[in-house]
């Protein structure tokens, strides 16, 4: 969740946590922080700050944007009790190619233990939103089955009663 999209909008990050979604950090403004340090910290922090306020849930997982990262920002996301996560299947859905081809990269690069990379915003996704149903029933005629980045990673998310609320991750 990109932070500057995610205030104002509790309702809808509330909605996500009860059907058993995930909200990542993903930078206040979708900025590249590959080079860690002071911008980067921010950026992460006022995302989580922001994400937290409107939901009751802190972010325990970081995508940076454009999958650009060093060690040094894996440090600086570790400082917030987060981990970073990057994808192995990128639908390519921003290029907005058809909805058959998104369908076909999707299909071929997925694999057990894939993350697929598709967008929700900044654009018209009426593509990615129209090649989901058929990728979903093919994935899942190939014995696949969707989780949650935790689930996949073995990770279970903590916090007062087992709710999802102020989470951190334990392994």
């Amino acid at each position: 969740m990109i932070g500057s999209r995610a205030r104002g909008n509790r309702a809808l990050l509330k909605r996500m946590l009860r059907g058993g979604s995930t909200i990542a950090n993903h930078t206040l403004t979708h900025a590249n922080v590959a080079g860690a340090g002071a911008f980067a910290a921010q950026q992460i922090a006022a995302t989580q700050s922001i994400i937290h306020h409107e939901s009751g849930f802190k972010p325990c997982l970081f995508r940076p944007p454009y999958g650009a990262s060093r060690p040094a920002l894996s440090d600086v996301v570790r400082s917030f009790g987060a981990l970073s996560i990057l994808w192995d299947v990128d639908s390519n859905d921003r290029q907005r190619p058809g909805t058959a081809t998104i369908v076909a990269d999707v299909l071929r690069q997925t694999r057990p233990g894939s993350i697929i990379l598709m967008h929700d915003g900044g654009r018209d996704r009426s593509q990615t939103v129209a090649a989901l149903p058929t990728i979903i029933r093919e994935l899942r005629r190939r014995g696949l089955r969707f989780v949650t980045v935790e689930q996949l990673l073995g990770l279970r998310l903590i916090g007062a009663a087992g709710s999802r609320r102020h989470a951190a991750l334990r392994g």
